[in-house]
């Protein structure tokens, strides 16, 4: 009886976020898809109903037929959908690999979890931009979105960690703050986008100063955020996407960004040092890991990840074109069928899918760096916020990547292939905007003299 009822209160909070999507506004949900991974454990742990049916497959429903509805709506307005072809075909390799892989995988139960949620979340997420974003005002609700579930995570991190029962859950001891008991890498991951989003709009539009404040204050919060999940790898990660901000809005050098950092950190680390709480493991964690970056040892923080890496290097040749097979690292190496990888995107290809799977992650990757490029150009010498949010999305695309070569699965990369595809959608609408003004006002001008100064036949450069 208790199951029954468990699975109508999954039902009813099923249909709850579809009126949403229904009635209110796709972004609520974005944001909401966002956070899951953030909120996900505390809420199976306290509303048993969601324990029948996974949050995160119910919550992407939800935002796809939000998503479907307001393509609807706009259909038609003749905008045509800005589909990533180069990376929707990669990541369609990848997706083909990883369900051809099942058949010689030596972890088949990992590997067909590992391959239903890329092919059933992942490849959806890089498509879920293309009908959300439709017009220039989606651009910067997509970013209010990051911006608005980033400071909800990095509040949870810093106010309300709760690593026992983070500990319960993954049966592991952590001297990390996991807020809510989720894994602490998806709330610093989620605070390092929204990081960067800030940053691209304090460099790029004009901002009153209050606002400027407030983006401080953001970022500050921020990565103390990020430094008491302990993260590192999001802290690795941020260096190349900031560095992009810097060079594309040309308001500040490479040498006085290096010393902002590097400022920042040490600050962050004083923070921790003494912060109430905190114990000395977190500290040793990081100042051990800032000790080695500043004597060269840059590969002895990782050296746990190294053995991975060779164990792939050495072993992948032995099936080099197809791979070892879906989800096989886990056994072959760890000896368990249960999540496990070598901590790099593109040895896990390499290893599990062989050349053919490396191929396909490399024709997403040209797919977004091609993307990437234009926006970049694009944002050079202009502002506003639609230029700025191009600019963060290329950011936080180069995050992930980054990000990805050191600790991440491509499992794991879901939001990799999201903000690909918001980049896509964006930068087409952009254009398509910037080419219709002014032929729309050719036209406006033509009506006018036509229909003379008092004809009511008004038309607008924005088809008022």
């Amino acid at each position: 009886m208790a199951l029954t009822m468990d699975f109508w209160v999954a039902v009813l909070l099923a249909l709850i976020l579809t009126t949403v999507a229904v009635l209110y506004s796709p972004w609520m949900l974005l944001s909401l898809l966002l956070l899951v991974p953030v909120l996900k454990i505390a809420l199976m742990n306290y509303i048993p109903a969601l324990q029948v049916f996974d949050p995160t497959p119910i919550t992407c429903g939800a935002v796809g037929l939000a998503a479907l509805l307001k393509w609807y709506r706009l259909r038609r307005n003749g905008n045509p959908l800005a589909i990533p072809r180069l990376m929707l075909c990669g990541l369609i390799i990848l997706g083909a690999m990883m369900v051809i892989g099942l058949l010689w995988s030596t972890a088949p139960d990992y590997g067909f979890r590992k391959t239903s949620r890329f092919c059933g979340i992942g490849i959806p997420f890089l498509l879920l931009p293309t009908f959300l974003i439709r017009e220039r005002r989606d651009i910067r609700s997509f970013g209010r979105s990051i911006m608005y579930s980033a400071l909800v995570a990095m509040i949870l991190i810093v106010v309300i960690p709760q690593s026992d029962l983070s500990a319960e859950r993954y049966g592991a001891t952590y001297i990390r703050a996991t807020p809510l008991g989720s894994d602490p890498i998806q709330p610093a991951l989620l605070t390092g986008m929204g990081t960067i989003v800030v940053t691209a709009f304090l460099l790029k539009c004009r901002l009153s100063q209050t606002k400027r404040l407030l983006g401080i204050g953001f970022l500050a919060i921020a990565l103390l955020a990020i430094m008491l999940s302990g993260t590192r790898s999001v802290i690795i990660g941020l260096i190349l996407p900031i560095g992009i901000l810097c060079a594309a809005s040309g308001r500040i050098t490479f040498l006085k960004a290096s010393v902002i950092a590097a400022l920042g950190v040490v600050a962050a680390l004083l923070l921790i040092e003494f912060a109430a709480g905190i114990g000395p493991d977190l500290s040793e964690r990081w100042s051990s890991f800032w000790v080695d970056l500043q004597q060269g040892n840059v590969e002895k923080p990782f050296e746990s990840r190294w053995d991975h890496y060779e164990f792939c290097l050495s072993k992948w040749d032995q099936q080099p074109i197809l791979g070892h097979g879906t989800g096989s690292f886990a056994m072959d190496f760890f000896g368990q069928d249960d999540p496990g990888w070598p901590h790099n995107i593109v040895l896990e290809a390499l290893y599990e899918l062989g050349i053919t799977g490396v191929t396909g992650l490399v024709i997403f990757l040209a797919g977004a760096l091609r993307t990437g490029t234009k926006a970049f150009r694009m944002s050079l010498g202009t502002g506003g916020d639609e230029s700025a949010m191009l600019l963060a999305l290329t950011g936080i695309l180069a995050f992930f990547a980054a990000q990805g070569m050191v600790h991440s699965d491509l499992d794991g990369m879901r939001n990799m292939f999201l903000m690909g595809g918001a980049l896509q959608a964006g930068l087409s609408t952009v254009i398509r905007t910037a080419v219709s003004i002014p032929r729309n006002h050719e036209s406006a001008q033509g009506s006018r003299r036509s229909s003379g100064p008092g004809s009511r036949a008004w038309v607008t450069p924005y088809g008022g």
